[in-house]
């Protein structure tokens, strides 16, 4: 087994995390990453029955895929079936019937992770990880743009003419 060897800095350093530590509340739970007793899955799929505004709780009916044949990528509401109340939304409106993804925190609660059309026709996809961009300052639907960040490393829209080669010859 090898020495391990402290400087004075890292012997300081952690005499003040513990004694912040001893000096804490010892009626506090503690803290917790995962839920280890697990009583589920982590993440679910299933879709709201009404519009879901952020903001606000829903209760999610959960979907699965088809068991009937095997390893199939069809869903199916579950069998007998079930709900989840009380999902928060902290992420964006969603619309109804839309299919979600909610994961359950370390804290016993379901969240909305993800949201996609209720049809699942959604061709111009406007959203990631249910952050909507059209509401970031600059955007404007009628040009081609790209995001990028500026000089300050600030997230900005670049319209696509201001990203474009001059033709040989030009300035």
């Amino acid at each position: 087994m090898a020495n391990v060897k402290f400087s004075e800095g890292d012997a300081r350093r952690i005499a003040a995390a513990t004694r912040a530590y001893e000096r804490g509340n010892r009626d506090m739970a503690p803290v917790r990453f995962r839920d280890p007793g697990g009583d589920g899955d982590p993440i679910r799929i299933g879709k709201v029955g009404a519009d879901w505004a952020f903001g606000t709780c829903a209760t999610v009916t959960l979907w699965e895929g088809e068991a009937s044949s095997g390893a199939s990528c069809k869903p199916t509401q579950a069998s007998p079936a079930e709900t989840i109340a009380d999902v928060r939304n902290l992420s964006h409106d969603v619309a109804q019937d839309s299919w979600v993804a909610i994961g359950k925190a370390a804290d016993g609660q379901w969240y909305l992770v993800e949201a996609g059309s209720p049809d699942h026709s959604e061709s111009c996809r406007q959203t990631i990880g249910g952050e909507d961009f059209t509401k970031w300052p600059g955007w404007d639907e009628s040009k081609v743009q790209l995001l990028g960040h500026d000089e300050n490393g600030c997230l900005k829209w670049f319209d696509s003419e201001e990203c474009e080669e001059p033709s040989p010859g030009t300035p």
